[in-house]
């Protein structure tokens, strides 16, 4: 299976994920057919990705008895992301009526019990898991994507996490900093946060300003530790000084937030927004890869091995203008899967792009055409 826009679903494309509404209905079930009705009723619901499959793609599946293969699997029961994603909204909605203007209450009381549950259930799920690889984007809705964001960046982080040995609190201090590193959002401007173009310099200094914003919601609500405040407060900060609010170098950023950071930008890049569509994981991995000034590079290459860009089902065009088939990833080479040629010279071919130094993979697209 793989991800594409509402506005590019091809004919006969096939829902591959059941698709539910923010409030956790089901709104369209597996293995429906796509037709303009769904298409309207995504739209209605600000959905504008899915994952979808097609009767080729499902042939060469059954052909090759890939279904295990092909079969993606969340790092996260999607029931429990759900769930994490109310949760998340109910209890920082209820901490939000306070206005940051009382002392230590009893919604930040139940805001930092609430997020050290979800935090708890993230930890265990995950170390749990024998495979950690990211073969999915979690799909946004964007009435409620600050709180879905938060969810997916501390999932990712806590998986980054494990892979360096952190203990079981550094986990979970981890995941309650990205739950919380939005929470001053809504008092904002909303007009600003739910743009439909790109942000005004003035609009973005106003974006800036959330960081330490959130740092004294915390400080003057909750018991939040320092290791929580310091990722809410440093997370837009970068290695080489050019981040905000403070413009911080790299020594000053602990190990903890400068994993949070590439979490965040990786998956608000792979995010439809009101201003753009969603970067392809293939572009977000190679953004955050290049950007050696920005992102802590021991960090980077840590979540570049649990990003699978190109999993299995995704459509790609090679440096040959020929169309291809993803069948399976190399874990040392992310960027160069196994493919079964689909057009041009080497139709119906199986090549591993590992031994195949030639040819590249130019682009993900839609269709086959």
């Amino acid at each position: 299976m793989r991800l594409v826009n509402i506005f590019e679903i091809p004919e006969n494309a096939i829902l591959a994920r059941s698709v539910y509404t923010s409030s956790g209905s089901m709104l369209l079930k597996e293995d429906t057919v796509i037709t303009d009705k769904a298409i309207r009723a995504l739209q209605n619901q600000d959905i504008h990705s899915i994952y979808i499959t097609d009767p080729v793609t499902e042939s060469i599946k059954k052909e090759l008895n890939l279904e295990d293969e092909f079969d993606l699997k969340d790092v996260i029961d999607p029931l429990l992301r759900r769930k994490f994603n109310t949760e998340l909204k109910e209890s920082i909605s209820n901490f939000k009526k306070t206005k940051g203007i009382s002392n230590y209450s009893k919604e930040g009381e139940n805001l930092m019990r609430q997020v050290e549950d979800i935090s708890q259930t993230i930890v265990s799920e995950i170390l749990l898991r024998k495979e950690r690889q990211i073969t999915l984007v979690d799909v946004k809705h964007l009435d409620i994507y600050d709180y879905e964001h938060s969810v997916n960046t501390a999932i990712l982080s806590v998986i980054i996490g494990i892979s360096f040995g952190f203990s079981e609190r550094e986990l979970l201090n981890m995941s309650q900093g990205a739950l919380l590193m939005n929470i001053s959002n809504e008092l904002l401007e909303p007009f600003i946060t739910s743009k439909h173009e790109n942000l005004s310099q003035t609009d973005f200094n106003i974006i800036k300003s959330h960081p330490e914003l959130s740092r004294q919601l915390l400080t003057d609500n909750t018991n939040a530790n320092a290791f929580i405040k310091n990722i809410v407060l440093k997370h837009h900060e970068r290695m080489d000084g050019s981040g905000y609010p403070k413009q911080l170098k790299s020594g000053d950023i602990d190990k903890y937030t400068k994993i949070v950071m590439i979490a965040d930008v990786y998956d608000a890049m792979t995010s439809d927004r009101p201003y753009r569509k969603a970067y392809s994981p293939n572009e977000a991995l190679e953004y955050i890869m290049a950007a050696s000034q920005l992102f802590d590079y021991e960090s980077a290459y840590a979540f570049s091995r649990h990003i699978i860009p190109y999993p299995p089902g995704d459509l790609v065009e090679l440096s040959d203008r020929s169309i291809a088939l993803v069948l399976s990833s190399n874990e040392l080479m992310p960027l160069r899967p196994v493919i079964r040629v689909l057009s041009g010279q080497y139709i119906n071919e199986i090549i591993d792009l590992k031994t195949k130094y030639n040819i590249v993979i130019k682009k993900r697209v839609v269709t086959m055409k």
